[in-house]
């Protein structure tokens, strides 16, 4: 009882401290902004003394306290400058407010000092001004310096004192009386300063009580007491937005709801506060993994809500991020936490659910991830389940081709083939690599580049692809050479991921591999995508220009269906450009496809670019790009891709009827 009562007040005190602390830094912020007006009294007042005792005042006197006040005020006006420029940072505010201060009371310092320097002793209309100068001087002051008392209380005394003195000094009645007024009247401007002073502190605290009231109001509304992160009402809240922006912009979302299995054993078995201490730990941890990007909420007792948005456009491809991540969280929430000096191991059950697809409200949505979290449970705790079947089985089946592939990377399953370019003559000139995953039977493939390249991609595994596709093509073509002779290819074509290319080294591993391997760079081509040229455009040219002063040789692949801006193509070491198949398939029966294909020839020949026709699957289509002065063909109507042993013997039957003609 003693500890909670004595935790209580520790909490008490800095609570009181804290408020403290804001209201000082309100006053600073007071204090800091009635500057300028201040600023404008002093000299306004300044000119009409100057222009009001010019002849009756010593000339170098009242100079030099012209010059004073005037250099005072640009010095403070620069202050307060620097101040405001951090008027949202209380700490740097009050960093700024002394020497603030200190300017103001050398400000009043030196309208003290008119009242010994300049008094016109001979001149009671001039007394009189001056007087009521210093007097008006004063109020203002009060009004706006007295959020810091003491300050106005100095700089009042810095103001009238000295005229006090220098009215009782005169010996006359006049004199006796109107110091006795001033006495009076700096009495009277304490008072009202101190009350002043009273009223805006209290002001401000109310204000700063209110605002923390309805600062409390909403932490516990929307937020969850023991862990600080949105509750159930927030989350449903901000998943609303959500859905509506998903549905409008076409992207897919996840849901993951998340429990801990077995909890009620824990709780049971180290107590109350140790099953709180192991909520807070887990909610840290997760939020460590994946807060700052998505909503993390706890709903109730051990349970989190995560909201993964923006997982791509497509359902599958969302379906296997949204597991990806669900996967990996699991893996990290199984580490030991340590509570209370224990290291404790659990493990977590998720359940997922799409969105718009599984619901299009909030209480949809967590019905039907809670409905996936029970079937996880059910299924034996410590593993992740979609709310809906089909979805959970292709995300079983993906995850199964996930390994399969890896295992095939690994245990040398995969192959390259490699499909001809035939320049107009119809000579082979260039090849380009084709990766293939057959079956262990040749029959057939076990799933098409366009299904495992993008997964490998979303695995991670796709550098290590690029660099098994990389070493397998360069070892070829030292194969070809050898088989062939000088009937070999000029070029060996490879198609480069983003992720590949994206890599720090790639450049440099790519110059050394071909060095290692005593290979002329002049026959490698490599095969960007409009997206891996703009997406970093100073480190793509970097990279490029490199190589390309090797001799290494660039193509644009799938030329078209990419970025709308062209300026890449006058500014990066490109050699060709290769028109997607989406536009050759139909360019002699389509109009639009036409008039594409017939801007891309003409813009790459003006540029001085190759041009290579992907899709050239029918004789009207290839004489339709020839009529058009296309360069290179590639295609099922020339060769299929076919593996190296086929293309060796397809150069060879090439040579040898080149030399029977």
């Amino acid at each position: 009882m003693v500890a909670l009562e004595s935790a209580a007040a520790d909490a008490t005190a800095h609570t009181a401290a804290a408020d403290t602390r804001t209201i000082d830094a309100q006053l600073a912020g007071l204090f800091i902004s009635a500057v300028p007006l201040a600023l404008l009294a002093v000299v306004i007042n300044a000119a009409v003394l100057g222009w009001l005792l010019k002849g009756s005042a010593p000339t170098p006197v009242l100079t030099l306290w012209l010059s004073a006040v005037a250099s005072l005020s640009v010095i403070r006006y620069l202050d307060y400058r620097r101040a405001r420029a951090h008027r949202g940072d209380a700490a740097a505010l009050l960093r700024h407010l002394p020497r603030i201060q200190a300017e103001v009371l050398l400000s009043g310092g030196l309208w003290g000092a008119a009242s010994i320097l300049l008094f016109p002793a001979d001149n009671v209309a001039h007394q009189a001004v001056l007087t009521v100068m210093l007097a008006g001087l004063a109020a203002g002051s009060v009004n706006t310096f007295s959020v810091c008392l003491r300050i106005s209380w100095v700089l009042l005394a810095l103001m009238l004192v000295p005229l006090l003195v220098r009215m009782a000094l005169q010996q006359t009645e006049a004199g006796y009386a109107i110091a006795l007024l001033t006495l009076l009247y700096l009495g009277l401007m304490l008072n009202i300063a101190q009350r002043h002073h009273r009223t805006v502190v209290n002001s401000l605290r109310v204000r700063h009580a209110r605002e923390r009231a309805e600062a409390t109001v909403v932490q516990q509304a929307y937020y969850d007491p023991l862990t600080t992160l949105p509750n159930r009402r927030l989350l449903c809240d901000r998943l609303q937005l959500d859905l509506a922006r998903h549905a409008q912009q076409g992207q897919v979302g996840g849901l993951l709801y998340l429990d801990i299995d077995r909890f009620a054993l824990i709780n049971n078995s180290f107590g109350h506060e140790a099953g709180n201490d192991l909520i807070q730990a887990l909610a840290r941890r997760i939020n460590d993994l994946l807060g700052g990007v998505y909503t993390i909420a706890r709903i109730e007792g051990d349970r989190f809500v995560i909201v993964l948005t923006e997982l791509g456009d497509t359902t599958p491809a969302a379906a296997n991020r949204a597991r990806q991540r669900a996967e990996n969280l699991r893996r990290v929430l199984a580490m030991p936490l340590e509570v209370e000096g224990r290291d404790i191991q659990l493990t977590v059950s998720i359940g997922i659910a799409l969105f718009p697809g599984d619901g299009d409200t909030p209480d949809d949505l967590l019905r039907a991830a809670e409905s996936a979290l029970t079937q996880a449970k059910g299924a034996g705790r410590d593993c992740t389940r979609f709310y809906l079947p089909q979805m959970q089985a292709a995300a079983k089946a993906r995850m199964d081709l996930e390994g399969a592939l890896r295992r095939a990377l690994r245990g040398g399953d995969l192959t390259l083939f490699y499909q001809p370019q035939c320049d107009r003559q119809g000579r082979i000139v260039t090849v380009e690599a084709l990766i293939r995953w057959p079956r262990s039977d040749g029959a057939e493939m076990v799933a098409s580049p366009g299904v495992f390249v993008p997964l490998a991609e979303d695995s991670g595994m796709i550098h290590e692809l690029g660099e098994w596709v990389l070493y397998q093509a360069l070892r070829d073509m030292r194969s070809l050479d050898r088989e062939t002779d000088a009937l070999h290819p000029q070029r060996v074509a490879l198609n480069v991921s983003p992720a590949q290319f994206r890599q720090a080294d790639f450049a440099g591993a790519l110059a050394g591999r071909l060095l290692a391997e005593h290979l002329d760079p002049h026959r490698l081509e490599l095969e960007l995508t409009e997206h891996v040229l703009v997406a970093d455009f100073r480190d793509t040219a970097k990279k490029m220009t490199r190589l390309r002063e090797l001799g290494v040789h660039f193509s644009v692949d799938d030329f078209g269906t990419g970025y709308s801006s062209l300026s890449y193509l006058k500014r990066l070491p490109l050699d060709a450009l290769k028109i997607d198949r989406s536009f050759v398939r139909d360019v002699a029966t389509d109009a639009s496809d036409a008039t594409i294909v017939e801007t891309i020839i003409d813009m790459a020949h003006r540029l001085g670019l190759r041009v290579v026709a992907e899709g050239v699957d029918k004789p009207a289509v290839q004489a339709f790009l020839e009529a058009r002065g296309c360069d290179r063909y590639q295609g099922f109507l020339l060769y299929r891709p076919m593996p190296l042993a086929t293309l060796v013997k397809v150069l060879l039957q090439q040579a040898s009827a080149a030399d029977t003609g």
